[in-house]
């Protein structure tokens, strides 16, 4: 066999272990049997490895005969496998990756992280070129060694700066001062319970800001309520933390695994989830790699939605609980299914409304703006005239049907953070990720949106009755050393309300609040939800009962008229998380 022969053999059979043993994973994390399915996607990614590999040693073979070397078959599996370990090792440290991301950094813990992974990778081709036993358990004994040895230090260096909130907040409560009532007749008599979900509400901006001042209304919403940190999964993708809060349920439970899942022809179902490493890659860049190849026409990204929903989310219990509910934006909403009340969905699929003429008589909301480059205090203002016009049209609808429950949703938290995080802590200075500051400090984007935060936060507490439940919710915080959320920091829970304990939360997680909730309104708690309610209330008090129990809610509620998705749509929805960096071609 010639060296090039040797090389493409190398790459075919390599491909096709790499193949199988992801798409096993991949069945494995979606709950599929063993069938058809799974052994069509071992030949989609057998096919796609193979071709990687096959042109990498291609190159690899044409160098070293260009140097006048003959090497054999044994050389292009050391190459193969000491690559392999390279690429899964850089994807696994974020201070590496951040090097090559959407905001670029110099970043001295990710040099260190490549020079040692280069070093463990160069023992594993060491290791397999070498003929004597020694060395070869000498070269893999050192880079198990340094591997984990760096696992052992990200592990602790990855975990997410927390502050002491039992110290923090109490005096910021205490010293807030009261919100101002509605005007006469704008209030939401007969609500029970208010949920504002806040993605990416962090600890670490609201406690600064309210230290200067610029968040008074959560201060006075802290003033009698329950607060502390809502620990988070360890892949903090929007989508799939929203849907584990709704539901109190895994991924592979629920069925959301990412902002797109995956169409492979012939397969009779999506890939909705691949396997995950600790922070927020895929072994062998498994995402990257099928969502930059898809423009050959052979698979392509399918846009989460409620179609792939499986089990009952919050909404979909409380209406089967006998309550009316009105929820706008949350994630993974359209096409918008039947609910009791009224639905305002989030997503690129139609119908976005339930019912269909929900909005009749309001008049147009104005345009999004265009997803760019733009960062600082004009993405700000770029963005908060639509995120002002979406509150007005739901405190509208709110006022009109006045239904039992109230859910609203908004990702402009999340999104400054992302866009605004170094340019507004670091600017163009040198930036160390992950060893960068031991705090926060917002600038001007984030201190404008947060401030915009208040202000919703303050007209939900003017408009509503003393005696509903006012509960905000994050699904993750922010880590500012350079990690963004890729270290899972935790969310944020607020509480307040009557019979409601005021004072830290300890131990909460986004698995227990849908359990929380629907207990709280008087519904048994379903024996397939992982979390549990939360010891909040009152001894004594309206909350202070025996959990009732349920077997099952039940699967996820379908709409009968699924309408089709615009490519104008798409485009933007793919501009925005393009912009955020989860989408990488």
């Amino acid at each position: 066999m010639g060296v090039l022969g040797a090389a493409m053999a190398t790459g075919v059979l390599g491909g096709l272990i790499a193949g199988a043993i992801l798409a096993l994973l991949v069945a494995v994390v979606n709950d599929w049997s063993f069938g058809a399915d799974a052994l069509l996607l071992s030949g989609y990614l057998a096919g796609l490895y193979a071709a990687v590999f096959c042109l990498g040693l291609l190159v690899a073979a044409l160098g070293m005969l260009a140097m006048g070397g003959r090497p054999g078959p044994r050389v292009f599996w050391a190459l193969l496998l000491g690559f392999s370990v390279f690429v899964t090792a850089v994807l696994r440290f974020s201070p590496a990756i951040q090097l090559f991301s959407v905001v670029p950094s110099m970043n001295l813990l990710g040099v260190v992280d490549l020079v040692v992974i280069a070093v463990a990778s160069l023992a594993v081709t060491g290791a397999v070129l070498s003929t004597q036993r020694i060395r070869v358990m000498g070269a893999s004994a050192l880079a198990i060694a340094l591997l984990a040895g760096l696992g052992l230090f990200h592990r602790w260096h990855e975990a997410p700066r927390r502050l002491d909130l039992a110290a923090e907040i109490p005096p910021l409560a205490a010293a807030a001062a009261p919100v101002a009532p509605a005007p006469a007749g704008e209030r939401l008599d007969g609500v029970k319970l208010f949920v504002l979900a806040l993605d990416g509400l962090s600890w670490n901006v609201t406690v600064p800001m309210m230290k200067a001042g610029d968040m008074p209304n959560l201060a006075a919403l802290l003033d009698g309520a329950a607060y502390g940190y809502l620990e988070t999964l360890r892949f903090t993708v929007s989508p799939v933390v929203w849907e584990t809060i709704v539901t109190s349920q895994p991924e592979r439970r629920h069925g959301i695994g990412h902002h797109f899942h995956f169409a492979f022809p012939g397969l009779s179902r999506h890939v909705n989830h691949l396997p995950n490493m600790p922070l927020c890659n895929t072994p062998m860049g498994l995402r990257r790699l099928l969502s930059a190849t898809r423009g050959l026409g052979l698979w392509a990204n399918a846009p989460a939605s409620s179609e792939d929903a499986r089990v009952a989310r919050l909404w979909e219990i409380l209406s089967r609980g006998g309550l009316d509910v009105g929820v706008f934006m949350m994630l993974n909403t359209t096409p918008a299914a039947p609910i009791r009340g009224w639905m305002h969905g989030h997503g690129v699929f139609h119908p976005t409304d339930y019912p269909d003429d929900l909005e009749a008589g309001f008049p147009p909301m104005p345009p999004r703006p265009k997803h760019g480059a733009t960062a600082g205090i004009g993405w700000e203002k770029e963005k908060e005239p639509i995120e002002r016009a979406l509150w007005q049209r739901f405190t509208d609808l709110a006022l009109r049907d006045r239904p039992d429950v109230l859910m609203y949703y908004t990702h402009f938290g999340d999104g400054v953070n992302h866009v605004n995080w170094k340019v507004e802590t670091i600017g163009d200075d040198v930036f160390y990720s992950g060893l960068h500051g031991e705090a926060f400090t917002p600038g001007p984007a984030s201190t404008a949106v947060n401030r915009f935060l208040d202000s919703l936060i303050g007209d939900a507490m003017a408009r509503l009755p003393d005696d509903a439940l006012f509960v905000v919710v994050s699904d993750h915080g922010f880590d500012f050393r350079g990690y963004e959320h890729d270290n899972s920091p935790p969310g944020t829970l607020i509480v307040r309300g009557p019979g409601i304990r005021p004072g830290p939360i300890e131990g909460a997680s986004i698995y227990d609040v849908t359990p929380t909730l629907i207990h709280w309104l008087g519904l048994p708690v379903a024996d397939d939800m992982e979390g549990e309610v939360l010891s909040l209330a009152i001894p004594g008090g309206r909350f202070d009962r025996e959990v009732a129990r349920i077997a099952t809610w039940g699967a996820a509620s379908k709409t009968s008229e699924v309408g089709d998705v615009e490519a104008e749509d798409l485009k933007e929805h793919e501009e925005y998380l393009r912009s955020l960096g989860y989408v990488v071609d």
